[in-house]
């Protein structure tokens, strides 16, 4: 019986048949295409790999904190607050980590 194959695998083989095989081959304006697609396929098995499947009551609670958050923000009343800070701060980074993982070489 073969093996069941999941979305990010597949996912994962066009990015890697995209990249090895078909970047060689290309030039010019067809070539940057292709490693723009090929990036955005990494950046999307990474962001799936990372985040946990939204919907239902669960996902309405975050929007509903999500926006109150962004409301005390606005009115600068969290702007003393260092944990939040640092919260923000490791929200960043891990959106960081998804879309540009080389910007973080320096972090610890």
């Amino acid at each position: 019986m073969k093996p069941e194959t999941t979305g990010l695998a597949l996912i994962a083989e066009v990015e890697r048949t995209i990249a090895a095989e078909l970047v060689p081959q290309l030039a010019g304006e067809a070539r940057y295409k292709a490693l723009m697609a090929a990036s955005a396929l990494r950046m999307a098995l990474r962001e799936l790999g990372e985040a946990p499947p939204r919907g239902g009551d669960a996902a309405d609670a975050a929007d509903a904190a999500r926006a109150a958050l962004c409301a005390a923000l606005r009115a600068g009343s969290a702007d003393a607050d260092a944990g939040l800070h640092a919260e923000l701060v490791a929200d960043a980074i891990g959106r960081v980590r998804i879309s540009n993982p080389a910007a973080l070489a320096g972090e610890g």
